[in-house]
C-alpha cells in the first residue's frame, strides 16, 4: 500500500479509496488490514470507551481488539483527547500532548517517545472500511505515555469496555505533576451546586480530598469571605473563622489550633494559582453538619451550612481581600456590580460607604492589622455598607474602582498630574481641511460636523482629555484640569497651572497636521514628545510608556517619541518630573479624521489607552473600569 502524505490533523487521513473486499463482508467487527504486504481480512471485537466515566457514543469513537489489545483510530485521539497528530510520507506516526512526543510507524512494532525507544504488542495498522482509511494504534501504551491510565474489561462474548482516566496537569513546589486520580468537580452545599469545572477540581493527596479553597467558598452560594492574614489565609463563614498557611497542616479556628490530615498546597493550573485546603476540615468547622465525598460521581455534598443573609436580588460583597505588599497595602471588596460609593479621611481613619449593598448581617468583624493599619471593620448599616480603615499616623491612600471592586491601597501617596487639553476653541488654524461629508461623533444620529465644515482640534483634545483625567480620577490620581474651557489660555498661564498644581506628571493632548492645514494628505499615526533640553527626571520614560500602550490599543502607526522645545514639556517651567505631548492622530489625514478626529469612541479609547501607560510608568495598578 502506498501511504498518502497528510498535513495538519488525523481527519484528513479519511480519504476515499477503492473498497477492497465485497459489501457483504463488511461490519462493525470487520476490518480490512495490510499485513506482511497482502491486504487481510479479520474480524474484532468492539471496545466502548469511557473517560472519567462518561461513554464516548458514536462508532467512530470506539475501539477494537486486535491480539488482545485495544486499538483506536488517529482521529480518535484528535478530536477526543486533543491530540496532536500528524502522519509523514511512508506511514510514519507523529502524535504530541503534555510533555510526550510519540513516533510510531504503520506496520511496525517500533515506537519512540521523547527519545526513548519501546516495543509495542501490537504494530500500528491502517483499517480500509466503508470507502475510508483509518489509522489505528494501541490505546493503552498512547494513552500511558500521556499519564491517563486505561483499564479493560470484557463484558461480554465480543463485547469489551475501556474506562479512560483524565490527566490533570498542575504544578506544586515548583514541579510539574500529573494527576489521575478521584477528582471532584462540583459541590453541592444545602442543596445548591457549586461548579469547579472552570477552575482546578479537587484531587485527592496523601488520602485527603483537596479543594480550590476561593473558588469552593468565595462564592454566592457559600459566601465566604477570604482574606489574608499574617503568612496565610482567613475564611469568615458565618461566625466561624478558618485560617490557614501554605504547607502547613495545622489549622486555626476561631483562634484554636487544630491538626489537619495533611498540608494545605499551592497548586497553579492552567497559569492560574489556587490554595488546595482539605474539604473536610474546611466545611465541618465551618458548622457542616454532613460533608459527603461521593468520589465516582466526582462531587462533595454539604449541608447544614449558615444560611446565607445576603439578599441577592441587590448589590452584595462577594468577597474581601486584603494583600500585604512591599510598599502598600491592597484592600479589595468585590461586590456584585461596581457600587457608588463615598470616601471620607481624617488623620486617623478612611471610611468608605458602599451605597445600596447589603453584606452579611453578622459580618461586622474587625480584620487583621497591617504595617499601615490598626483595624479594619466591615459592617451592613441600613441600606449601606460601611467600611472603616484605622490608618497609622503619616498613612497615605488612594481608591480605585471598576469591574465590580473597590481597591484602597493604603501606604500610596496619590500622585498629581496635569492634563491639557492642547488649544482653545478659536485658535486659528488648529482644525481639519473642509470635510468631505457629514460627522456623527458618537453615532447617535445627530450631525455634529456638516459636510463643508471643519473639526476643531479643541473638540477633539477635550474629547480624550475628560475620558483621560476621568479615567486617572477613577485609578486613584488627582487631577488637575487645564483648558478643558473654549477660552485661549496662554503657554505660560498652563506652565503656571502644572506648576501651582504641584504636579507630578503633566500631559498635554493634541492632534497633529502635515503640510499646509488646507488639503488632506497621507501623513499618520501617534507620536509623544518631550523636551530636547529640559526634559526633567522621567519624561523619556513616561512618553515611550504611554506611547506603547496607545500605539497598541488604537493600532495605529507607531511614529516613536520625539524631543522638541515644546513649552508645555519643558520641565523646568512646569516643575514636572515629566511633562508630554501627546499627538494621537492627523486632522490632515482624512481616514483619520473621520475615524479617530471626529469619533467619540476613538476618543475613549486613546483616553484609556494613555492612563495605561501612566499607571504601567508609575507603578499603579490599572482597574479596568
Amino acid at each position: 500500500m502506498k501511504y498518502r502524505k497528510i498535513i495538519g490533523t488525523a481527519m484528513a487521513v479519511m480519504m476515499a479509496v477503492t473498497p477492497l473486499i465485497p459489501e457483504q463482508y463488511v461490519s462493525a467487527k470487520t476490518l480490512m488490514i495490510e499485513e506482511n504486504g497482502e491486504a487481510a481480512q479479520i474480524e474484532a471485537s468492539d471496545v466502548s470507551i469511557y473517560i472519567d466515566g462518561v461513554l464516548q457514543e458514536g462508532e467512530e469513537k470506539q475501539g477494537i481488539m486486535h491480539k488482545d489489545e485495544c486499538m483506536v483510530s488517529c482521529s480518535f485521539l484528535e478530536t477526543v483527547l486533543g491530540m496532536k497528530v500528524q502522519i509523514a510520507d511512508e506511514g510514519k506516526i507523529l502524535l504530541q500532548k503534555y510533555d510526550s512526543t510519540i513516533q510510531m510507524q504503520i506496520g511496525s512494532k517500533a515506537a519512540i517517545v521523547n527519545e526513548k525507544e519501546y516495543t509495542l504488542n501490537v504494530e500500528p495498522f491502517v483499517n480500509q472500511n466503508e470507502n475510508k482509511e483509518e489509522i489505528y494504534v494501541p490505546m493503552s501504551f498512547v494513552l500511558e505515555q500521556i499519564h491517563y491510565t486505561v483499564q479493560l474489561e470484557q463484558v461480554s462474548e465480543g463485547a469489551w469496555n475501556a474506562r479512560v482516566q483524565s490527566t490533570l496537569l498542575y504544578t506544586c513546589d515548583g514541579e510539574e505533576k500529573y494527576y489521575n486520580g478521584d477528582s471532584i468537580e462540583t459541590l453541592s452545599i444545602d442543596g445548591k451546586v457549586v461548579s469547579l469545572k472552570d477552575s482546578m477540581a479537587g484531587i485527592e493527596l496523601d488520602g485527603v480530598m483537596l479543594l480550590p479553597l476561593e473558588q469552593a467558598v468565595a462564592n454566592e452560594t457559600v459566601n465566604a469571605v477570604v482574606t489574608a492574614s499574617g503568612s496565610g489565609i482567613a475564611v469568615k463563614h458565618g461566625t466561624n473563622i478558618v485560617e490557614v498557611a501554605t504547607n502547613s497542616s495545622i489549622g486555626v479556628v476561631n483562634g484554636v489550633e487544630k491538626q489537619m490530615e495533611t498540608s494545605v498546597k499551592a497548586v497553579k493550573y492552567k497559569e492560574k494559582e489556587y490554595l488546595m485546603v482539605p474539604a473536610e476540615f474546611l466545611f465541618w468547622n465551618f458548622g457542616a453538619n454532613k460533608v459527603e465525598i461521593d468520589r465516582s460521581a466526582k462531587k462533595i455534598t454539604v449541608s447544614g451550612l449558615i444560611s446565607s443573609t445576603i439578599d441577592k436580588s441587590k448589590n452584595y460583597v462577594k468577597n474581601v481581600k486584603i494583600s500585604k505588599q512591599s510598599k502598600r497595602d491592597a484592600i479589595i471588596l468585590t461586590c456584585k456590580k461596581t457600587p457608588k460609593f463615598q470616601v471620607k479621611s481624617s488623620a486617623t481613619q478612611i471610611k468608605i460607604t458602599l451605597k445600596n449593598v447589603t453584606v452579611e448581617k453578622n459580618s461586622a468583624r474587625k480584620l487583621t492589622t497591617t504595617k499601615y493599619t490598626t483595624s479594619f471593620r466591615i459592617k451592613q448599616s441600613g441600606k449601606n455598607v460601611i467600611v472603616v480603615l484605622k490608618k497609622k499616623k503619616g498613612v497615605n491612600f488612594i481608591t480605585q474602582y471598576g469591574s465590580g471592586k473597590v481597591c484602597i491601597y493604603v501606604g500610596v501617596t496619590p500622585v498629581r498630574i496635569t492634563v491639557d487639553c492642547g488649544h482653545g476653541a478659536n485658535t486659528p488654524g488648529k482644525r481639519t481641511p473642509k470635510m468631505p461629508c457629514n460627522i456623527d461623533f458618537n453615532g447617535d444620529g445627530k450631525i455634529d460636523i456638516r459636510k463643508g465644515q471643519s473639526i476643531k482640534e479643541h473638540q477633539a483634545n477635550v474629547g480624550v482629555g475628560k475620558k483621560l483625567a476621568n479615567e486617572l480620577e477613577r485609578l486613584g490620581f488627582k487631577v488637575n484640569r487645564c483648558a478643558f474651557g473654549s477660552a485661549d489660555i496662554s503657554l505660560s498661564a498652563r506652565q503656571r497651572s502644572i506648576k501651582n498644581f504641584k504636579s507630578k506628571y503633566s500631559i498635554s493632548v493634541h492632534f497633529n497636521a502635515a503640510g499646509n492645514g488646507m488639503s488632506f494628505n497621507s501623513a499618520n499615526g501617534v507620536e509623544v514628545y518631550y523636551h530636547s533640553k529640559y526634559f526633567g527626571k522621567s519624561s523619556k520614560g513616561l512618553a515611550k510608556s504611554v506611547l506603547s500602550q496607545m500605539a497598541k490599543g488604537t493600532r495605529q502607526l507607531n511614529r516613536g517619541t520625539k524631543s522638541q522645545i515644546l513649552a508645555l514639556c519643558n520641565t523646568r517651567m512646569t516643575g514636572a518630573e515629566a511633562s508630554i505631548l501627546v499627538e494621537c492622530a492627523f486632522m490632515t489625514n482624512l481616514r483619520e479624521a473621520k475615524t479617530m478626529v471626529g469619533n467619540k469612541k476613538f476618543w475613549d479609547e486613546t483616553g484609556t489607552e494613555i492612563a495605561r501607560g501612566v499607571c504601567n510608568y508609575a507603578g499603579m495598578p490599572y482597574v479596568a473600569e
